[in-house]
C-alpha cells in the first residue's frame, strides 16, 4: 500500500522510513534532541524547536544530544 513501513512494536504503518524511525522512539524512549538552554531532551526535532521558543521566543536548529557540536554555541 501507500504505507509500506511497519513498526515492529505496535504494527502502525507509515509512508516513509524517517517517520517510522521517529515513531519508534515512542517505544524505545530514545530522545536524541537536547535543549541547550535547559538540557531537556526530546524524541523529535520539531518538539525541540517548539520548546526552544520558551527560552527565546523564536525557533532554532535542533542539535542532536549525541555529542556533536551545537549550532547555538
Amino acid at each position: 500500500g501507500d504505507h509500506p513501513y511497519e513498526c515492529e512494536f505496535c504494527g502502525s504503518c507509515f509512508r516513509d522510513e524517517s517517520t517510522l524511525k521517529g515513531h519508534k522512539r515512542i517505544h524505545t524512549g530514545e530522545k536524541p534532541y537536547e535543549c541547550n538552554g535547559c538540557g531537556k531532551k526530546f524524541s523529535l526535532k520539531h518538539q525541540l524547536e517548539t520548546h526552544y521558543r520558551v527560552h527565546t521566543g523564536r525557533c532554532c536548529p535542533a542539535a542532536p544530544a549525541r555529542g556533536s557540536a551545537s549550532p547555538l554555541q
